[in-house]
């Protein structure tokens, strides 16, 4: 860069460089945000289901978080997304649903910058929406991922208090006079759970300054869910 006078303005083109200079530092710098955050995932994953340092179970401070991945909030948390995810579980509803989610559980919705195993994830990942997760929150903490059978241990944990917090919803299926719950959902479990699934994403979205979406086309009623439900048994 050419260096001007003491007293002088820069140049439009060290303007610019400074700026640029400035901007590489500040992707440099998040970058290093997501890192740290994914390794304490790795340390969990890691354990095995064992100890885990009470230290990196803190929850991640919520502006640190925020910063570093506000742009895979931006990019990802679409209404796209939200309707694909929903249409899956539909699909799904009775072979998978209340064996991914327990009654009493929480269903908590993420957006992490690493695998649950704490590899960081390219930013070509964010095409496929690998960013978002919707996590089953045991009882006892630990933590199942929709698409896998197998537990982790804490993982949900070290995300910001607000996202755990605001962002989750307990799961609460009909419990018959056995005290049991039947392996089928019903209409009226599902409504619940999808509505609840709903509100959750607008929580996440606004938690990356997002506005959160008009639920009225969003929410199912009774109504809704038989037409859907008409609509697949005639495809």
């Amino acid at each position: 860069m050419v260096e001007n006078g003491d007293n002088q303005e820069p140049t439009l083109e060290q303007g610019n460089e400074i700026a640029e200079m400035h901007e590489d530092a500040e992707q440099t710098r998040k970058a290093g945000k997501r890192k740290e955050f994914s390794r304490l995932i790795k340390a969990i994953y890691g354990a095995n289901g064992g100890p885990v340092d009470p230290e990196i179970l803190r929850p991640y401070n919520a502006d640190d978080f925020k910063e570093a991945c506000e742009y895979l909030g931006r990019e990802i948390l679409s209404e796209k997304l939200l309707r694909s995810v929903l249409d899956e579980m539909f699909e799904d509803r009775h072979e998978y649903l209340k064996q991914a989610y327990r009654h009493g559980s929480t269903c908590l919705l993420l957006v992490s910058p690493a695998t649950e195993s704490g590899n960081d994830l390219s930013d070509d990942a964010i095409e496929h929406e690998d960013y978002f997760h919707y996590v089953c929150v045991h009882e006892d903490g630990t933590t199942q991922l929709f698409s896998s059978f197998l537990r982790q241990g804490p993982y949900a944990s070290v995300f910001p208090k607000k996202i755990q917090e605001e962002c989750a919803f307990k799961v609460e299926w009909n419990v018959g006079s056995n005290g049991e719950t039947s392996n089928m959902v019903s209409s009226d479990e599902f409504i619940k759970f999808h509505n609840n699934f709903v509100d959750s994403f607008n929580c996440l979205r606004a938690f990356f300054g997002l506005d959160k979406f008009d639920t009225k086309d969003l929410y199912l009623d009774e109504d809704s869910y038989l037409s859907k439900s008409s609509l697949k048994n005639a495809s």
